[in-house]
């Protein structure tokens, strides 16, 4: 038993180590660094799925056949109808904002057209603040130059939330002259308000005329204060100067939307 143990041990000994199989043979370690690109970046991330999951319409349908009958018509239907009313958020999207649509019944806000020129921005110019510089350099050439703006006037301003809200709801003339912000929570109340009231609006100057009473709605001044709170969370989560905070942007600040009205 001893012999064949030892046999055993020097057939095991003399198999060739496979470990560093196909490595040159200096090479011990193989260390790769992440590309730095905003995929990489868990902010950038944060970010652009915010903006994605707030700013993007687009109408789903249920794919497949049901088995009752009744169920399938009603659900017919109910596509058929809401195929209806995103045609018409998209309509005055484009005719209303000038907004691009790329693809039928999918209208997107903050993120740059595929036409629109790529403008690159030496963001240190106007923010102070070294992580935001970072994190827009890595995801401007995603947003489209309005969006860009907004942003710089969000996160640079040493005003108050409630100046930085007036500052985006005055008086801009046309409708396409309008932040994006602004446009995009025009556009999913009219979907909201088609799905719930089953109707459309096919005159583009009552919509018109619905725009602006839209802009003097204390709960649009609502919608986009917390819009604004939102995205300086994001960027003030985990930073260097998050100890700077100001008191100002407390989310306490957001009070119930039924105190808006007081």
């Amino acid at each position: 038993m001893k012999r064949s143990s030892n046999k055993l041990q020097k057939k095991n000994a003399s198999q060739p180590q496979t470990e560093n199989r196909g490595k040159p043979s200096q090479l011990k370690l193989l260390q790769l660094n992440a590309p730095e690109i905003w995929t990489n970046q868990h902010k950038c991330l944060q970010i652009i799925k915010y903006l994605t999951d707030t700013g993007r319409h687009n109408f789903l349908h249920q794919a497949g056949k049901h088995s009752n009958k009744d169920v399938d018509h009603e659900n017919q239907q109910y596509n058929q109808d809401t195929k209806i009313y995103f045609e018409q958020a998209q309509e005055i999207a484009e005719k209303l904002f000038n907004i691009q649509c790329s693809s039928k019944r999918c209208i997107v806000f903050y993120f740059r057209y595929i036409n629109e020129e790529k403008i690159t921005y030496d963001f240190s110019e106007y923010i102070q603040n070294k992580d935001f510089v970072e994190i827009l350099s890595s995801i401007q050439l995603l947003l489209t130059k309005s969006f860009i703006q907004d942003l710089i006037i969000i996160l640079s301003s040493h005003n108050s939330i409630n100046s930085i809200t007036d500052m985006l709801l005055e008086n801009k003339g046309a409708p396409s002259n309008y932040s994006h912000i602004i446009k995009n929570f025009f556009i999913q109340k009219k979907i909201d308000t088609m799905i719930e009231q089953k109707t459309i609006t096919p005159d583009i100057e009552t919509i018109r005329n619905e725009f602006e009473d839209f802009l003097k709605d204390p709960q649009t001044k609502y919608l986009v204060r917390v819009f604004i709170c939102d995205i300086l969370s994001i960027f003030y989560t985990q930073t260097t100067d998050q100890s700077n905070l100001d008191e100002q942007f407390e989310m306490a600040e957001v009070n119930d939307f039924d105190n808006i009205y007081q």
